[in-house]
């Protein structure tokens, strides 16, 4: 009997939970609270944390100047379709070593998104170091519209 009525209400939730295949973006979105249909994918995860060079003296000027080319490369990356998202983490606990920020990756390969990571100003520079993981999430993440940090 328990086997039965776990089975009558599971049912509702394990239908709703398929994952139907990816709808093309020139399809229509659908009405509120209709069903989604959603696929997963692997992206990489760019944990941000603080470099080694992350409290040197710099200029004024040069902090802002590396800043800007930081999100320069950024956008770059978003309106390639190679990074779906990224931003810093605003966490007032003293830790040793926080993690600051993260990268999201849209690419094939970690090796990729290290150099991905790499070829960003402010990581090259050592203000910033990043850590890749692997992580699934729904397909098509990405920024919105001109794709601009």
């Amino acid at each position: 009997m328990r086997l039965l009525l776990a089975t009558v209400l599971l049912l509702p939730f394990l239908a709703a939970c398929q994952v139907p295949p990816k709808t093309s973006e020139a399809e229509p979105k659908p009405a509120a609270g209709a069903e989604v249909e959603m696929t997963m994918q692997q992206y990489w995860f760019g944990m941000i944390y603080r470099g080694p060079n992350y409290f040197d003296e710099v200029a004024e000027a040069d902090s802002q100047a590396l800043q800007a080319a930081h999100l320069a490369r950024i956008g770059e990356l978003a309106v390639s379709g190679e990074m779906a998202l990224a931003g810093p983490f605003y966490d007032e606990r003293e830790i040793e070593d926080p993690f600051i920020g993260l990268f999201l990756y849209d690419v094939e390969t970690r090796e990729e998104a290290e150099a991905l990571a790499a070829s960003d100003p402010a990581v090259a520079s050592g203000r910033l170091r990043v850590e890749i993981l692997p992580w699934y999430g729904v397909s098509g993440l990405t920024y919105p519209g001109d794709a601009s940090p």
